[in-house]
């Protein structure tokens, strides 16, 4: 596919389902903020999403964010999680996002960050 940026923002998606985005290989850009997400899985985000630059994933209602989550998105330079609802983040949620810039973390509801959590962003300029 020759798709580089979708934006699906502002919309009633609830989850994001296994291989959703699959084969958007060019892919560079993707807005899923302004929905209603709670629920992603291991392969939400998947490895044919290699040219993945830019995630944006704020306002929604995410709670959570397990192990390698984001770990097939080997490109990534930007995550926008603000203002979602999320407590409690894996030690390895943000494993394998060595490319990775800007962190939006603000106005969620945060209370145990685990050891490790940040270790594997090791080009990290901004952690908001």
């Amino acid at each position: 596919s020759k798709v580089q940026k979708l934006d699906l923002s502002d919309n009633y998606i609830n989850e994001i389902k296994n291989f959703t985005f699959y084969g958007l290989n060019s892919l560079e850009t993707l807005n899923l903020s302004y929905n209603k997400i709670e629920t992603m899985y291991l392969n939400s985000f998947d490895k044919t999403l290699f040219s993945l630059k830019s995630l944006a994933l704020n306002q929604n209602m995410l709670k959570f964010l397990d192990n390698n989550i984001f770990s097939f998105l080997l490109s990534l330079e930007n995550l926008f999680l603000d203002f979602n609802l999320i407590k409690f983040i894996e030690s390895r949620a943000f494993m394998n996002l060595s490319q990775l810039n800007l962190l939006n973390l603000m106005r969620n509801k945060i209370s145990i960050v685990n050891e490790g959590t940040f270790e594997y962003l090791t080009n990290l300029k901004e952690l908001i």
